[in-house]
């Protein structure tokens, strides 16, 4: 629920709608394959199946490692410096 509203800030609005659909369809099948690790690993104990569910974070985190990030949160030439206080409309202008 926390991902919406920062999905929904992120992308332009004609492209708002596809993404939160993507999101939340991938929202469903992530509950889907939950029950079928649930259903695999949990005859073995609740923490292997807390194992299995780390396993991709640390995969993520493994392959992003010398990733450098594609510059869009990084300051750019430019780019006006941001400013502290007001919302976000009212930085945009």
């Amino acid at each position: 629920m926390v991902g919406i509203p920062l999905v929904a800030e992120a992308f332009a609005t004609e492209q708002r709608a596809k993404v939160l659909g993507i999101m939340m369809t991938g929202a469903a099948f992530g509950n889907l394959i939950a029950g079928q690790v649930f259903a695999t690993v949990g005859p073995y104990g609740w923490r292997y199946v807390m194992y299995a569910g780390v396993l991709p974070a640390v995969r993520l985190a493994a392959a992003a490692a010398g990733h450098g990030g594609t510059g869009t949160f990084q300051g750019r030439p430019g780019t006006p410096p941001r400013t502290e206080g007001g919302t976000l409309r009212q930085r945009r202008g």
